[in-house]
């Protein structure tokens, strides 16, 4: 008795991924969470691991929009958590401020927190731009010790330095009145 298989073959496909359901573009559950991306598609588009979304979610900063085939997907409302995450700890904006900011409660005191800690890091920033600027045009072979303003600052601050608690804050140390 014969079934109607005898000399059939099957090419077999190497390489291949296996998919879950709405892992096909084409499908009805797919096409229901258009506007969703995977993960991956969302790390790059933030520059960052999808480790990194992964841990965000893990301290309570993020969740995926939707699961599909087992795989996380967000939508444009976490793409933007995500662009904020990644910018502000970028900046240095330490977790733990950026989940306040975004935590819904006092996000007003948490944004204007870190503001403040922006402009202190602005301001350093700009005063060693300058310090910078005048080490470029000084005359000197060796600018760091034959310079009298960048030797005043330099040891200025560093004296400033001797009276500090260890691993304090070096932003509000003090520079020479003309910087």
């Amino acid at each position: 008795m014969s079934n109607g298989l005898v000399g059939l073959s099957l090419e077999v496909e190497v390489d291949l991924k296996s998919t879950g359901p709405g892992d096909d573009p084409a499908s009805p559950s797919a096409q229901h969470h258009s506007g969703l991306v995977p993960i991956g598609e969302a790390a790059r588009r933030a520059g960052v691991a999808a480790s990194a979304l992964r841990y965000y979610e893990e301290r309570g900063l993020l969740a995926p929009a939707a699961r599909i085939g087992g795989r996380r997907h967000y939508g444009p409302v976490e793409l933007r958590r995500i662009a904020f995450i990644s910018l502000a700890s970028h900046l240095g904006v330490p977790l733990e401020a950026i989940a306040a900011m975004l935590d819904g409660h006092n996000w007003h005191d948490a944004l204007n927190t870190q503001i403040e800690a922006l402009n202190r890091r602005i301001e350093a920033a700009e005063r060693v731009r300058d310090l910078l600027g005048h080490a470029l045009e000084c005359p000197n072979s060796d600018p760091l010790n034959e310079c009298d303003y960048l030797t005043e600052a330099l040891d200025a601050r560093m004296a400033a330095a001797a009276h500090r608690p260890p691993n304090a804050d070096t932003d509000h140390l003090p520079f020479p009145e003309h910087w």
